[in-house]
């Protein structure tokens, strides 16, 4: 029974991905003529291996098609375009076409009947399947693998099939399989239809052509059949058959060593019009390269970064593609590293120059998105403009000789480069100089924007120096951080200025003050790019110094016994304003004083330079407090000659201090010095007997009273005597 037909729209743009290889990577395209290219657009093919078949014609209408079959049954109801040209079938290729059904007869609710795509021993002399539900495959002599788009749905019935399925998409056998040209598999085409339907049903048309992908990628001893379809123009491929082994089906022969591709389609008692277009056949390559930037927007003289990614989208191997990047010249110092993830490979690790050229290697696509990739890191240095300037990179992606690459292989990015702005800074000091300890201090910094361009986040940073005391700083709209003081401008137009004064105290370190001229230091920075960084720094220097009142003071013993210690006590004195840093103490002890040492201590408990010391030259330096002392105690041997001693102690206030006072810069303290006892003789015999003296007033002495009084004195001088050994004893014993 025939049906009025009814015209169905829908658009079928079939990507058949035929990867058949054996190794990691392809033969050379070249060996198999690729790419192939047949828009199928007038009257005749580019190439004129193609072999047409039963009612197979190319329309020629401008933007024609090669029509497998029409309407009219009376050609045969049959048609096939079989490119008699054999590639090896361990070359992976991609075979791309457009494809319309459209315009026939219904038969019980269907049109018909189909066409195929399909793969045919290379070494088999081109030809077709039968009519009907063969949809030009079946029973085709050779054939090794053929996709039919049933419409009508005997595709899948019969030879080892379910039944008649309408609208499948369905895969059958070799014709050397134990069951040959048998049944593998079928899905539901997308929208449970195979016609170029509009969405939502309706007649068929051409205007709504269907993208169809077919894949065969190579396995190891097999060979893995992937289908995709989309539902009409603009509208995404959808997985109908995912990684279907057809080498390792069951009764399925080997792989042969070349393989022929055809397109076939028949009619019976329902019809249609088959047609295709936009045939193209190439190396499955698909090379992508996305450049992007993370700095789009850059200050003159800033820092340029660029990231590519380079992967490959197919599924074979590709070994030693190019990429290629011309930097802008504008851009200096230019270097750039490849790392690869993924088992790819770059093959060079880093480089330098804006002409970038080097390789990568990147295996196949294993899934739906690249897990492989090669990325160059690119960085340079961006050019000082005066007005605002882009930038334009275009990196690129060359395929090997051994592959063509289906897609847009380029990939660009701008980058705005700010004009630059020269900033300058001047520092002055409007208060007295030099700077007093203990006085205010105060400084004005200003800073300019010379041009071209503005500047954007200006900050002026004062490094305070030790001799000021930062918690005494004040700068209106400045933060102190640690000992900077940090000041804020913001963005500052080209020509502009901004100004601040800073004021504070000297101190409170007097050695800080003394150390020598305060300098004090303005930065000016910002995040515009600054072509002349001489100017972006200002100074001062000045004197500083330490206002004191410094006397002193010596006291010793006034006399002294020659061999007996020596002790004076030098104290120094400060009554002014401020601590004394560096006071020198000093005391030239003579020479005749032997034994010297001597201490030196500071009221405050701080310590002297030299806390102690010997020798006759005494000298030691301290920090004098305000208001307090320094003492240095002196001790010796007085000389046991005896004589005067004299000794003078001094004090000397450090280079930048000040003496405000009227105090004696030295003192001195005189000593005499008794000589030491001689010790006398010791006991001898006794004198002579003598004749007393009679001759004075007075009785005179008897014998007997001369005899006692002999006697007397006898004992008397021995007792002495003794006496006065025992004491020289002792004295020596002490």
């Amino acid at each position: 029974m025939t049906h009025r037909a009814r015209r169905h729209r829908l658009r079928f743009a079939a990507t058949a991905a035929l990867v058949l290889a054996a190794g990691a990577v392809a033969v050379p395209a070249t060996a198999a003529g690729f790419p192939i290219e047949e828009p199928f657009g007038s009257t005749t093919p580019n190439d004129p291996a193609w072999v047409p078949f039963g009612e197979a014609t190319l329309t020629g209408e401008g933007d024609g098609w090669l029509r497998l079959t029409d309407v009219d049954q009376t050609n045969g109801g049959f048609g096939g375009y079989v490119l008699d040209s054999p590639f090896p079938t361990d070359l992976g290729v991609v075979v791309e076409f457009e494809y319309a059904t459209w315009g026939g007869q219904e038969l019980g609710g269907n049109r018909g009947d189909g066409l195929s795509f399909f793969l045919l021993d290379g070494s088999f002399p081109a030809a077709v399947g039968g009519d009907g539900g063969s949809l030009g495959y079946t029973f085709l002599q050779g054939g090794y693998a053929g996709v039919g788009f049933d419409e009508f749905g005997n595709f899948s019935a019969g030879v080892g099939g379910p039944g008649p399925q309408p609208g499948f998409v369905s895969v059958r056998g070799s014709y050397a399989a134990a069951t040959p040209w048998g049944y593998l598999t079928g899905v539901p085409g997308p929208g449970d239809t195979v016609e170029t339907v509009p969405p939502g049903g309706g007649d068929p048309s051409r205007e709504f052509v269907r993208t169809v992908r077919v894949v065969v990628t190579p396995a190891p001893n097999t060979d893995l059949l992937s289908v995709w379809s989309d539902t009409g123009p603009g509208t995404a491929l959808e997985p109908l058959i995912s990684e279907f082994d057809i080498g390792g089906a069951a009764g399925q022969p080997a792989l042969p060593a070349t393989f022929k591709l055809g397109f076939g389609a028949s009619t019976g008692g329902a019809t249609n019009y088959h047609e295709i277009r936009n045939l193209r056949v190439v190396v499955p390559t698909v090379l992508t390269v996305e450049k992007t930037t993370s700095t789009p927007v850059v200050e003159s003289g800033g820092q340029v970064s660029y990231q590519l990614e380079v992967t490959n989208e197919y599924v074979n191997d590709v070994v030693g593609a190019r990429v290629v990047d011309a930097v802008p010249a504008g851009l200096t110092d230019v270097t750039w590293t490849c790392a690869a993830t993924g088992g790819a490979a770059c093959g060079t690790a880093s480089g330098s120059g804006n002409a970038i050229d080097t390789t990568v290697d990147l295996p196949r696509l294993t899934g739906s998105t690249p897990t492989a990739s090669a990325v160059l890191t690119v960085t340079g240095t961006a050019p000082f403009v005066d007005d605002q300037t882009v930038l334009t990179n275009t990196a690129e992606v060359v395929a090997p000789p051994d592959r063509e690459d289906l897609t847009e292989n380029t990939s660009s990015v701008d980058v705005t480069v700010l004009p630059a702005a020269d900033l300058a800074v001047a520092k002055e000091l409007t208060s007295p100089s030099p700077l007093v300890l203990g006085d205010l201090v105060e400084y004005v910094v200003d800073v300019t924007n010379e041009g071209p361009g503005d500047a954007r986040g200006v900050v002026v940073a004062d490094a305070l120096p030790a001799a000021i005391d930062p918690a005494s700083v004040v700068a209106e709209g400045c933060t102190l951080e640690g000992t900077t003081l940090v000041c804020p401008v913001g963005p500052l137009a080209a020509g502009a200025g901004a100004s601040f004064t800073i004021t504070g105290t000297v101190g409170p370190d007097p050695a800080a003050c003394s150390a020598g001229d305060v300098v004090q230091r303005a930065r000016v920075t910002s995040t515009s790019g600054d072509p002349d960084p001489s100017n972006d720094v200002a100074e001062v220097t000045a004197p500083c110094v330490v206002p004191v009142a410094l006397s002193v003071t010596k006291t010793g013993p006034a006399q002294v016994t020659g061999g007996a210690e020596l002790r004076w006590e030098v104290v120094v004195t400060n009554d002014g304003p401020a601590a004394a840093p560096g006071t020198v103490v000093q005391d030239a002890v003579p020479d005749a004083v032997t034994g010297v040492s001597w201490t030196c201590s500071v009221s405050d408990g701080s310590a002297c330079d030299a806390p102690s010391g010997t020798g006759n030259d005494v000298s030691t330096t301290a920090t004098v407090p305000a208001g307090g002392t320094a003492t240095v105690v002196v001790t010796g041997t007085a000389p046991p000659e005896g004589g005067t001693v004299t000794n003078t102690a001094t004090v000397e206030p450090c280079a930048a201090c000040v003496d405000g006072g009227d105090g004696p810069r030295e003192a001195t303290a005189t000593t005499t010095v008794t000589a030491a006892p001689v010790p006398g003789p010791g006991p001898g015999p006794g004198p002579e007997p003598q004749q007393p003296d009679t001759s004075g007033p007075g009785l005179a002495t008897t014998g007997v009273d001369v005899v006692a009084a002999s006697a007397a004195a006898l004992v008397a001088v021995a007792l002495g005597a003794g006496l006065a050994l025992h004491g020289s004893r002792a004295r020596r014993r002490t």
